[in-house]
């Protein structure tokens, strides 16, 4: 596309002059919608980034935001990239050692805080934090607080034309977004104004996409997943419904009838999940429609020829139980769009066969969010796609299993990132000499060029006879029963493999009100333990036979981020959760 912008200033800049009069955001606010333009955003980036220059943000700089999505974010970040520094996003629900760390690896100068306490436990970590001139609160009253410490009065303070617009070099950092610290401390993935530029213009092509669709903002603007989800919206005229929390998503669903939903497989795992519960609770004659339509949808997507039965329910649920299914998603849905991990085939079936395509992509933080794609007309379920446009997988069968055509994927992409931040030693073992991005995932290519994920190179292990296990996918698998909520397997260097499955309570409990089981302590009931079972025989039926999980605990602790067993990015830290239950662990050994 020869007038793609190649920095994400004149992408903004384009952006606010084509759809000036247009919904950027549509914001819950106070039990209701309010419309954030396109107009609104350039307006206020220009008073801000003169106030911002005012506080003496200059070209280099880092300006960094601990918030979740909200309309502030964007224009902290647009500012922020007029005036030629990088911006540098964290999560509100990271660990405080964690903003330390990163406010400290990056030099940030300024520091924007989402609440009131978020504010004072930045202002708190400032003995610690030389460069860190500015704390400035998203929600301090600008009639409270008439001072640079509220966004509001730095917005209503700054006057148009005090700081010159900088065009960055589409080689300057743009953000410094860190990784989520699975396996040490997050280390900060440079990413250039050219790899972002480059990103909007790759995964726009070959989708009908543009001005007038509508997204419900899930992706967290701090992970690159969202960050990109933010500028690529910007980029094509988007409007993005900003829920004020995840718990009101449904409701956010149904009142903004988004046209797209990009989301992590855990969201759809949840949806998956609450389609199938409520299609449960229909009589039985309506389960059988329902269940055999699937049947048949994915019958004829191999190609087989559909029984009587079979083609009488599917045109019954194409009349009436697939709608239904739709008009609780909006009613509008186009494409439904999952990254981040490998998301169940069988989910992938459930939505395509009810209507809605399910387009899966991928990508790393250090490549810029996605390098492949499933699109519109090219898509196969069970893989995450082809490259982008100028992106070349390349499979390394030195690492993992080669006898099935897997190894590392390593991404040749414009899209890559710059190194990591003040770490040359890690950047070196993951960028070769030739430019490829190694990505620690394993995965191969089929006849296609379709990419397929195996697993993780490091979570991989070794049992005791010598045979590789991949635990991620068994998870996955396990985590569709509507019993089990979470799922860790484990079985380095042991004779077999076990599982902590963290347990679905409601539905358990919902499961022994029916079948008469009154046990206060119903996970080591033997009518539930068998029911996990069966459960668990069901969900990995197709796996090898070394891969079979022999034993289990039952727990009803989630794993969560406010527990330290999920990273911001709802990724398991295991080595969390192996510390946790190492007795349960080592007990089904026992």
């Amino acid at each position: 596309m020869t007038d793609a912008p190649r920095d994400l200033v004149t992408l903004v800049r384009r952006a606010t002059t084509r759809h000036a009069s247009r919904p950027l955001f549509a914001i819950d606010r106070d039990g209701g919608w309010s419309r954030y333009t396109f107009a609104d955003l350039a307006r206020e980036e220009v008073r801000l980034r003169a106030s911002l220059a005012r506080l003496g943000v200059r070209p280099g700089d880092r300006v960094a935001i601990i918030s979740k999505n909200r309309e502030e974010w964007a224009v902290v970040l647009a500012a922020t990239h007029a005036l030629g520094a990088a911006i540098v996003p964290m999560y509100e629900m990271q660990h405080v050692d964690d903003w330390r760390h990163i406010l400290h690896d990056a030099k940030a100068r300024v520091c924007f805080a989402s609440t009131d306490a978020i504010y004072a436990r930045v202002r708190g970590l400032l003995g610690d934090l030389p460069d860190l001139a500015h704390v400035i609160g998203l929600e301090r009253s600008a009639r409270e607080h008439a001072d640079d410490t509220s966004f509001r009065h730095l917005v209503d303070a700054g006057l148009p034309g005090e700081a010159p617009l900088v065009t960055p070099s589409p080689g300057d950092v743009a953000a410094f977004i860190y990784t989520s610290g699975t396996t040490g401390k997050p280390k900060g993935v440079k990413l250039s104004h050219a790899s972002l530029a480059y990103e909007m213009s790759a995964i726009s092509e070959g989708w009908d996409l543009g001005p007038g669709d509508r997204t419900v903002s899930i992706l967290p603007w701090a992970h690159v997943g969202g960050f990109g989800e933010l500028v690529a919206g910007i980029h094509l005229g988007f409007c993005a419904a900003v829920p004020s929390s995840f718990d009101k998503l449904a409701e956010a669903i149904r009142a903004t009838r988004p046209t797209v939903i990009i989301a992590v497989p855990r969201v759809w795992n949840a949806l998956y999940d609450a389609i199938h519960k409520g299609m449960a609770a229909r009589p039985p004659a309506l389960r059988w429609v329902w269940e055999t339509a699937l049947r048949a949808e994915k019958k004829r997507r191999s190609g087989l020829r559909l029984r009587k039965r079979e083609r009488v329910a599917r045109r019954i649920a194409r009349r009436v139980l697939f709608p239904a299914v739709r008009a609780k998603l909006g009613g509008e849905l186009r494409y439904a769009v999952s990254g981040a991990a490998a998301l169940s085939k069988e989910i992938a079936e459930l939505f395509v066969s009810i209507g809605i395509p399910m387009l899966e992509v991928y990508g790393q933080t250090e490549t810029c969010a996605v390098s492949t794609a499933n699109t519109p007309g090219a898509t196969k379920l069970g893989t995450v796609g082809r490259p982008l446009r100028d992106v070349r997988i390349e499979i390394d069968r030195s690492v993992g299993d080669a006898s099935d055509g897997s190894g590392e994927i390593v991404i040749h992409t414009p899209g890559a990132m710059l190194g990591y931040h003040g770490l040359d030693a890690e950047t070196a073992a993951v960028i070769r000499p030739d430019g490829g991005i190694r990505t620690g995932d394993l995965g191969r290519l089929d006849a296609d060029g379709y990419l397929l994920i195996t697993g993780r190179v490091r979570e991989v292990y070794k049992l005791e006879n010598g045979k590789f296990v991949t635990p991620v996918p068994l998870e996955e698998s396990l985590t569709l029963s509507p019993y089990i909520a979470q799922a860790l397997v484990w079985g380095w260097n042991k004779p077999h493999n076990v599982a902590v499955l963290v347990i679905d309570e409601a539905a358990v409990r919902k499961w022994c009100d029916e079948n008469g089981v009154r046990a206060t302590a119903h996970t080591e009931d033997a009518r539930v333990r068998e029911l996990f079972v069966r459960e668990i025989a069901e969900r990995t039926r197709g796996c090898k036979g070394y891969e079979r999980i022999e034993s289990f605990a039952l727990v009803t602790e989630a794993f969560t981020t406010e527990n330290g067993m999920l990273t911001p990015t709802l990724k398991l830290k295991r080595s969390v959760v192996l510390a946790r239950h190492r007795e349960r662990i080592e007990a089904l050994y026992g």
